[in-house]
């Protein structure tokens, strides 16, 4: 999945929206407040452009009835010496499965010469966040990591008590998982943690929901309440 430059894409051919539903898979409301975005769709794939960053260009296609969208943020700082408790976020990458009322992510941060992953599963009002087993889940980077997620799903949705139980080298390493409800007023959007005392706070742009996307890294740390994990 290749993302070209927003100066060789000539956004007149493109539709304007006030934000994009990565639920429902189109953009939503008249442009009439900035941020908005550019959309462009065909039969299989759809391209959605931040208004005021440009390059923020995002690109789904099609697979079946599952929408695939890949992000690479911050690329550079693979080469950049940081460590598991830095407040920054490393470079990372995210693989995506949208539409059908639910958004699958998996994070994948890069920390020196180890990848760490996060899952997320995402409807509109809650945001379960997954913190898989180290060196056994998504490890296989040769298969299809989008049905790993799927089948990682499935796993935890159909097989809750083996799901908990697994464990790495160490019987405290297990897979912890973390469920956020989300509360949107005017100017915030707040995600708050049901098992601890964790509230994450999103300012609340014209954009809406898409324009915290994706993962959980958009939060205002000033203003959010951090136990940690």
């Amino acid at each position: 999945m290749v993302q070209n430059s927003y100066r060789s894409i000539n956004l007149s051919t493109f539709n304007k929206w006030q934000t994009f539903n990565e639920f429902k898979m189109r953009g939503m409301g008249k442009a009439l407040l900035s941020p908005f975005v550019y959309v462009k769709r065909t039969k299989d794939s759809i391209v959605v452009i931040n208004s005021e960053q440009k390059e923020d260009i995002r690109t789904y296609y099609k697979v079946g009835n599952k929408w695939y969208n890949y992000l690479v943020l911050e690329p550079w700082k693979k080469q950049v010496i940081s460590t598991k408790s830095s407040t920054e976020e490393p470079a990372r990458d995210y693989y995506r499965i949208c539409g059908n009322d639910t958004i699958l992510e998996l994070k994948c941060n890069y920390i020196r010469d180890i990848v760490l992953y996060e899952f997320y599963i995402k409807t509109r009002q809650t945001c379960v966040m997954i913190v898989p087993v180290y060196g056994i889940d998504f490890c296989d980077h040769n298969k299809d990591i989008y049905n790993q997620m799927l089948h990682f799903l499935y796993f935890y949705r159909n097989n809750r008590s083996l799901f908990l139980s697994q464990h790495g080298k160490s019987i405290y390493d297990r897979r912890k998982i973390y469920t956020y409800k989300l509360y949107s007023y005017k100017n915030k959007l707040l995600y708050k943690c049901l098992e601890k005392e964790n509230t994450l706070y999103f300012s609340h742009t014209s954009l809406g929901l898409f324009g915290i996307q994706p993962g959980l890294e958009k939060y205002d740390r000033s203003r959010s309440v951090l136990e940690g994990y």
